[in-house]
């Protein structure tokens, strides 16, 4: 019976997965490819507002960029009440996970990238979408 079951189960993910066109497959479009990191992203108004939910340090944040460079270089930059401090850092990719090392320290974080969309989860759980530009 135990068998049975298994090569039907079998059976059924070979048909579901030669009916998915690899196109139109929306967990080939949420992979974590090097390429679609590489850019420039922006946090929206609205993961701006959670921020400061989050942590009162935020009060007065305006926006938040940062560009991922082919080289595995990155420059984050942050205005707060009218100031702009950049900051740069290094970022490797493996699996998943982004390793971002800022002044000697590293960081680890989940990962989701699409064409439009790069969604960075820390180890703590919050996650911070940016939006290309």
């Amino acid at each position: 019976m135990i068998i049975k079951n298994l090569i039907g189960l079998i059976a059924l993910v070979s048909i579901l997965t030669s009916c998915i066109d690899e196109d139109d497959n929306p967990l080939i479009e949420l992979t974590s490819d090097r390429d679609k990191v590489i850019g420039s992203w922006s946090l929206q108004p609205e993961q701006i507002a959670e921020l400061i939910d989050l942590d009162e340090d935020f009060e007065g944040l305006e926006s938040w960029e940062t560009t991922f460079n082919d080289n595995g270089t990155s420059v984050e930059i942050v205005t707060m009440l009218g100031i702009s401090i950049s900051q740069e850092s290094t970022w490797e990719i493996n699996g998943n996970k982004m390793i971002r090392t800022i002044d000697g320290e590293s960081s680890e974080f989940s990962i989701i990238v699409t064409d439009s969309f790069l969604t960075m989860t820390d180890e703590e759980g919050v996650a911070l979408i940016y939006k290309r530009k």
